[in-house]
């Protein structure tokens, strides 16, 4: 019984863990294979059939650099379709989580990604569409907050419930759950997309964050209740004044260089995903580690995004 009731303590403290873990996985599983999706897209628009089932034959050296390139070129249009939108919802929410609560503004990032995945399995059934199409998923996925809205919100959740001495420890386990999230989902992502095809690993995530809007309509408990003169602050119409607390937060007058020191670190995040594409770097790299080691049957999976790294490099 004992060990019963230390499991059922332990249970009872999980919140907002899942929410950021599955959303996470839901993230890694479906931008490389989004990258190969593209590939294979623009591929299919320049060259005919041939040339793109044999693409890896050092007889098509040409054609698979071009296809590589305007990828890469690609890659960085998406990156912007969803960071710049992500980072001006991200401006709105996190005020207007003070005057709703968070569960309303936690929930908004999987409905986008629902409809991101919508938009995916829509340009796989219809694979002739222009790549482009793909943007249209991306863009409004970015203005439900996308992944900077998780986070404050999380975050949020968690500083809202715990104590001083214990907030390390949860802050640290709930970063944890970024780590495995994107871990698991690298080890998955590849094998469904092998083995199944586009439609499993975009299924998955579409499934995934239905999930995660069940759990925080039915099973996750509202952490912080809004003081009675926010009452009525639902309304998202007032975004410039949303959009101006989010601002005073960054501009805020702070002891010493703190300011600055936050400033700076923000443009360097910024910089770092959006000119850097630092999650295509990484996907990148690990793809093209795992491609040496223990390659699938058809290797066009890692060794395409190994080439999009290559060129990005160039």
């Amino acid at each position: 019984m004992g060990n019963l009731q230390r499991l059922a303590q332990i249970l009872r403290q999980i919140t907002v863990e899942p929410v950021l873990f599955t959303y996470m996985f839901c993230i890694f599983l479906s931008f490389p294979v989004l990258q190969q999706l593209a590939f294979k897209k623009i591929c299919h628009e320049n060259f005919n059939e041939t040339v793109c089932t044999n693409i890896r034959h050092k007889d098509f050296t040409t054609q698979n650099e071009q296809v590589a390139s305007a990828t890469s070129q690609w890659i960085l249009y998406q990156s912007i379709g969803l960071a710049i939108p992500s980072i001006f919802a991200s401006l709105v929410f996190g005020s207007w989580s003070d005057r709703v609560g968070r569960r309303i503004v936690m929930i908004l990032p999987p409905v986008g990604g629902l409809l991101l995945n919508i938009n995916y399995l829509l340009n796989v059934h219809f694979f002739l569409l222009n790549v482009n199409y793909l943007l249209f998923g991306i863009i409004i996925s970015g203005f439900f907050g996308g992944f900077a809205t998780v986070l404050l919100s999380v975050f949020a959740y968690i500083s809202d419930i715990s104590s001083k001495t214990e907030r390390t420890l949860r802050v640290g386990l709930l970063e944890a759950m970024l780590f495995f999230g994107a871990t698991i989902s690298n080890l998955v992502g590849g094998v469904l997309l092998e083995y199944s095809g586009f439609m499993a690993p975009f299924g998955l995530a579409l499934a995934l964050n239905i999930c995660i809007m069940l759990y925080i309509c039915f099973i996750l408990q509202e952490s912080y209740h809004p003081p009675d003169r926010y009452e009525g602050g639902w309304s998202l119409i007032v975004l410039h004044e949303h959009f101006k607390n989010g601002v005073d937060v960054i501009c805020k007058k702070r002891s010493g260089s703190n300011r600055l020191h936050l400033n700076i670190l923000l443009f360097i995040v910024f910089t770092i995903n959006l000119l850097g594409k630092d999650l295509g770097f990484r996907i990148g790299a690990y793809y093209c580690f795992i491609m040496q080691i223990n390659p699938y049957p058809d290797t066009n999976f890692y060794s395409n995004i190994c080439d999009e790294t290559a060129c990005i490099n160039k």
